[in-house]
């Protein structure tokens, strides 16, 4: 509406985020997690669910959806993990990549990761897709925009924890590939 020859750009709504999860650990070797989510918004005049849908930016809506679900198998005696299936991808302070739970929908991936893990160091070797959301339907993964990484984490150091990364990303759609490479420390 219009008041006073200006565009009512008042909008007022709210936001609703439900979780389930189920955690499985039957054994040191075997690991399972299913997390269900419900986030809805109620009452916006603004907000085209279904246009945002289509960009792949929904971060306000996804109606009954399986946000994770993946398998994390220990590999014998060694200090080497593989996981494989939906998840969120949390790293350093998810500026290049994560979970981004502050969004409604929070973002999930479809990925296979190797992870070894010993005293202060840890390495994450991971192939992923970003998980589209669709308010409407269930959710995809977007397999023209895919992502490979290896994350290196030491921790105690006297600087506090240092990552070290490279991270490569295909994206066809947009025809383009970025390679980063970098550091952190906390």
């Amino acid at each position: 509406d219009n008041v006073d020859g200006r565009a009512d750009n008042d909008d007022n709504f709210l936001l609703t985020r439900v979780r389930a999860t189920l955690d499985l650990r039957p054994n040191p070797f075997v690991q399972a997690h299913f997390t269900f989510q419900d986030a809805q918004e109620f009452g916006s005049h603004q907000l085209d669910h279904d246009a945002m849908d289509r960009r792949g930016n929904n971060i306000y809506e996804n109606e009954s959806d399986l946000h994770e679900a993946w398998l994390k198998l220990k590999l014998g005696s060694c200090p080497m993990w593989v996981q494989a299936g939906r998840m969120q991808l949390n790293y350093g302070d998810q500026r290049l990549i994560g979970g981004f739970n502050w969004a409604n929908t929070a973002r999930a991936f479809d990925a296979v990761k190797f992870i070894y893990e010993e005293d202060n160091f840890t390495l994450d070797l991971a192939a992923a897709n970003v998980v589209v959301v669709d308010s409407n339907a269930w959710d995809n993964s977007n397999d023209d925009d895919n992502l490979l990484f290896a994350y290196a984490t030491l921790k105690d150091l006297p600087q506090g924890t240092q990552d070290v990364y490279w991270i490569y990303r295909d994206n066809d759609e947009l025809e383009m590939e970025i390679h980063t490479v970098g550091t952190r420390i906390d």
